[in-house]
């Protein structure tokens, strides 16, 4: 004997889509009830039968994507981990000899782009990706680049406008050594290369609010 139209099915659905589940088999077997129970007690037992399965599930997020494996040179795995980072890719394993294994990736990168935070008066350091060329940092910096480095901290070079403080710029902050007038870039120096490089994600919490 089946139930009464509209007791079974349509309650545990609607339970199902009210917590956003799909995808999902629940099996509901009934010994007793029927015209004893009557439409509201059967809507009920079904209901809280379908309920006590999801409180007791372990709910899965199944997401579509690509798995793939992308070889990169050392030098980029920061900025690869940035992109993934921003991008939500989850990564499963870097490996220094084999490269990075990382689902998802369909994209490629370009050498020339670092992560940096740029920095203008009375605003908080503001997290991008520019060009690592002369012509950019000038860009942002609104003249000729001049570089110092932060107290206590070599790993980081700040880069600024050179003529600054004279060519009537807003001043912008009191790094303990020097002060600095108009907007500047902070980036993460190699002292053997002499480039810049990507900022660490240690790098950018510890300067992002300062």
């Amino acid at each position: 004997m089946g139930n009464q139209v509209g007791t079974a099915g349509g309650p545990m659905l609607n339970i199902l889509a009210k917590n956003n589940l799909c995808n999902v088999l629940i099996i509901v077997t009934r010994y007793f009830g029927g015209i004893l129970l009557g439409t509201g007690g059967l809507v009920r037992a079904y209901s809280d039968a379908t309920t006590k399965v999801i409180e007791n599930a372990t709910i899965a997020n199944e997401t579509l994507g690509l798995e793939v494996e992308v070889e990169i040179e050392y030098s980029n795995l920061e900025l690869l981990k940035y992109y993934c980072k921003k991008n939500n890719i989850t990564k499963e394993y870097i490996d220094s000899k084999t490269g990075l294994n990382t689902p998802n990736i369909m994209d490629k990168f370009e050498d020339d782009k670092i992560r940096v935070l740029y920095v203008e008066p009375n605003k908080l350091p503001k997290e991008m990706m520019i060009d690592n060329t002369l012509e950019a940092k000038q860009h942002l910096v609104d003249g000729y680049i001049e570089c110092t480095y932060l107290p206590n901290d070599s790993s980081v070079v700040l880069i600024c406008n050179e003529e600054g403080k004279i060519n009537g710029m807003r001043y912008n902050r009191d790094i303990g050594h020097d002060i600095i007038f108009g907007p500047f870039i902070i980036a993460r120096d190699n002292p053997e290369s002499g480039d810049f490089e990507s900022l660490t994600d240690e790098q950018v919490l510890r300067y992002k609010m300062r």
